[in-house]
């Protein structure tokens, strides 16, 4: 199935559940895109294709309102969306299955580049530091 394609359906099928919902009470001026388009984008985003949220903007191409805009939408509609989420579960079947798969992506901890060698302890003191402690050891 093409982007497109996938697009459109998921769009369809998000804005049919979005119908049954209650609307979420907010302050403020009018958002950009409706409640249907925000929650599309929202799962849209998190489709394998893309890396980050850097990437998945350069896909959209620039045609969507700013990013902290978008990111507020979104976080408002985290209930619609779960609520969407099990509604499409139900409507594959995905409950019913025999097994269940989980997500064993690799989520990065620690930076090894900001922190150095020294990892979760702390910073290295240097060689001459360390040379001139004597026996006290190379971690401050």
């Amino acid at each position: 199935m093409d982007p497109d394609t996938f697009l459109t359906t998921l769009y369809v099928l998000v804005d049919e559940r979005c119908r049954g919902l209650p609307e979420v009470r907010r302050r403020g001026p009018e958002p950009a895109l409706s409640r249907s388009e925000a929650i599309t984008l929202a799962l849209l985003g998190q489709w394998g294709r893309f890396g980050s949220e850097r990437d998945f903007y350069r896909y959209a191409d620039r045609r969507l309102p700013h990013r902290t805009q978008l990111n507020r939408q979104i976080r408002r509609e985290r209930d619609a969306i779960v609520a969407v989420g099990h509604a499409v579960a139900d409507l594959l079947g995905a409950r019913e299955g025999e097994y269940e798969v989980l997500d064993g992506t690799a989520a990065p901890v620690r930076n090894v580049k900001r922190s150095g060698a020294a990892g979760w302890r702390g910073r290295r003191r240097s060689a001459r530091a360390a040379a001139s402690a004597g026996s006290r050891g190379s971690w401050s």
